[in-house]
């Protein structure tokens, strides 16, 4: 590390972009988010084209997605231990080669189910791979005093690119079956361009080490002697610093129950609109909408999330969103829906930045990758049953019923944070440095 990086890495600036590697960062990150949003639906609304069924539908989402949990098992240690750089590369090259090859076949209408299947899992592997390296890499690019900004900043950009994303990628669909993944392929190939600026950085022998000292996290600049120890070693002390933490067990807990009845009832939406036959571009405002709240939400919490005690701001948000779900078993009129529904994805920037910034902002920086993983894997492995279930749900009895079943896990979310003091307890970022994880 160069010494005017170790100067920048100090201090805390008025812009994230004085950050000389956040603006190739961003770039690349922002690629890969809107190629991932951009095909979401179209392998969706392709599935059941393909097959005429929502629980096959459901099942190429599911699949995929426990695929990409059981890589991501290993992926966190492997970017901790490997250039993340190249990491990032990687993951965009196979992308291109991937959805490339979906949008061909699917253009000579030459793409079986089974095939699609198969790309997709492929992809969901390489994705949890090397998904994390980029969330893992900006711990390194800017210090913990402007961590939770730059988590805010993230999470308006997740949500317009999820925004923008599912009526885009409906419109294409629209427009031909391969448009949507020959435009994520693009996508990839930017997100491929943008790392050359990224330096080679983040291997286990050049990162920083962190210490917890009297209850607070203080960052050494020091370059570690060469890793020797086993890859299994290194993946297991990752899962032992989350599990071994109370606090941590608990967030990740409420985390998952939200994560699982919010894509649930996304699911059951999405899905039971699809069934209806209403068009591409109106399913597509589903995801439109929750990712509008969630952008006008992270606006907010960009100007709050250093100041607002967390405790209160996660139980306060999570009764929010149970109250939403509640609301969408009796609501059925499209547009009704759509604004309801859209009052989830308000709270979620804001527990983003404060409740899981908390933890980020704790954990080692030679450890990013391994506790991304074991504070998002919990969540996911939960929401790979989302699609399944909810296709279920709708062919064997109703939308009612199956939106009753995501909104009682929602209430559970908000009933275990609210009787927490661990999660209640948790004040401002201004005061994480004296506070024990």
């Amino acid at each position: 590390m160069s010494k005017r990086d170790t100067v920048m890495q100090g201090k805390s600036t008025d812009s994230l972009f004085a950050y000389p590697q956040y603006p190739a960062w961003l770039s690349a990150d922002t690629a890969l988010a809107a190629g991932l949003a951009l095909r979401t639906l179209a392998l969706s609304l392709l599935g059941f084209a393909l097959t005429g069924s929502t629980l096959q539908a459901g099942w190429l989402a599911t699949g995929s997605m426990i695929v990409g949990l059981i890589a991501q098992v290993f992926g966190g240690t492997l970017v901790d231990r490997v250039n993340r750089v190249f990491c990032i590369a990687l993951n965009a090259g196979i992308g291109i080669g991937i959805w490339t090859l979906v949008a061909l076949l699917s253009a000579l209408n030459m793409l079986p189910f089974s095939v699609l299947m198969t790309l997709a899992c492929i992809a969901a592997g390489v994705h949890g791979l090397f998904g994390t390296a980029t969330d893992a890499m900006l711990r390194s690019i800017v210090p913990i005093e402007a961590y939770p900004r730059a988590r805010s900043l993230n999470e308006g950009r997740d949500a317009t690119v999820s925004m923008l994303g599912g009526p885009v990628s409906g419109m294409l669909y629209s427009m031909a079956s391969w448009v949507p993944f020959a435009s994520s392929a693009v996508l990839y190939a930017i997100a491929a361009i943008s790392c050359f600026p990224l330096r080679a950085q983040s291997h286990f022998s050049h990162c920083g080490a962190v210490t917890e000292q009297n209850g607070s996290d203080e960052i050494h600049a020091k370059t570690k002697m060469s890793h020797h120890t086993s890859f299994i070693h290194d993946m297991v002390e990752g899962w032992q610093w989350s599990l071994t933490k109370p606090r941590v067990v608990l967030i990740v807990s409420i985390a998952a129950l939200a994560n699982f009845g919010i894509n649930g009832v996304q699911y059951a939406i999405e899905l039971d609109f699809v069934a209806q036959g209403i068009s591409a571009t109106r399913i597509g405002y589903i995801s439109g909408t929750i990712a509008l709240a969630m952008l006008v939400g992270s606006l907010i919490a960009g100007k709050l999330s250093t100041r607002v005690h967390v405790g209160a701001a996660a139980c306060i948000s999570l009764i929010w969103i149970a109250v939403c779900g509640l609301l969408l078993v009796s609501v059925h009129q499209y547009w009704l829906i759509l604004l309801v529904n859209a009052g989830l994805g308000l709270p979620i920037a804001m527990m983003n930045a404060t409740l899981l910034g908390f933890v980020f902002a704790k954990a080692p920086h030679h450890m990013q990758g391994r506790v991304t993983v074991t504070l998002t894997m919990p969540a996911q492995i939960l929401s790979a049953t989302c699609g399944a279930l909810a296709g279920w749900l709708l062919a064997a009895s109703s939308y009612t019923v199956a939106i009753s079943v995501f909104a009682t896990v929602l209430c559970c979310a908000a009933v275990l944070a609210i009787s927490a003091r661990m999660i209640r307890n948790i004040p401002n970022a201004q005061q994480w440095r004296t506070v024990a994880l």
